[in-house]
């Protein structure tokens, strides 16, 4: 079973607030995020996708397009990313994210799906 996407986006979020600086204006590129944020993705998780007949480098392709996707939708609003990391459950910051972010995990999801189709073949 794959984390839960809030739990992946948490430990992202954190990793860019702590890359960051903590909330300043000095966010970290997309790049920055994306190589921070992947460093502190459990390795876990790699380790399930390739449970889903998934190759490491394309697992490792999928969760850099799912940070991607993210850092795009939520890295000029510092005042989300600071909630993210200090109630990153709280029911208000999780719809707000939803709002910002709506195709994100449904990109992923989507892409693992395919990725595993195409194991299948």
């Amino acid at each position: 079973m794959l984390l839960r996407p809030r739990t992946l986006l948490a430990s992202t979020c954190l990793t860019a607030v702590v890359f960051g600086g903590g909330c300043s204006k000095d966010l970290p590129s997309k790049r920055d995020f994306i190589d921070a944020a992947s460093s502190a993705t459990p390795a876990g998780l790699v380790d399930q996708l390739a449970d889903a007949e998934i190759a490491p480098g394309a697992a490792r392709t999928l969760v850099e397009g799912y940070l991607g996707c993210l850092y795009d939708a939520i890295s000029t609003d510092e005042d989300l990313i600071g909630r993210v990391v200090s109630d990153p459950d709280s029911t208000t910051t999780q719809g707000e994210l939803s709002s910002k972010a709506p195709d994100c995990t449904d990109r992923a999801r989507q892409a693992i799906l395919d990725a595993m189709t195409a194991s299948d073949q």
